[in-house]
């Protein structure tokens, strides 16, 4: 199914499509927030390990794949692309964290 029609509620069935997105490589960023390996440690007690393990598949298989995939896409593309942790990466202190 089309992405402009895959998630649209019924409330907008009769409403047109929206037009396509264009960005401009040289005014977008791709902004990837929160991604770390602590959380994606296995639990060591077995009940744990069955609560965790929705989030944990989910991470492994959808999340994580996917944001590889759009921060290889948006690279090729000449995209910046900006992960938000503490530390700064970049020169200008531009990804900088509140924290």
């Amino acid at each position: 199914m089309n992405w402009k029609f895959a998630y649209r509620s019924f409330y907008y069935e009769t409403a047109p499509a929206p037009e396509d997105i264009h960005l401009d490589p040289r005014e977008t960023a791709l902004l990837v927030i929160d991604i770390q390996n602590t959380y994606l440690q296995p639990p060591d007690k077995e009940h744990e390990m069955a609560r965790w393990k929705p989030f944990l598949d989910r991470m492994n298989h959808v999340v994580i794949p996917n944001c590889a995939l759009l921060v290889k896409q948006c690279r090729e593309m000449g995209i910046e692309i900006v992960f938000a942790r503490i530390a700064c990466l970049k020169s200008d202190g531009r990804d900088r964290s509140l924290s």
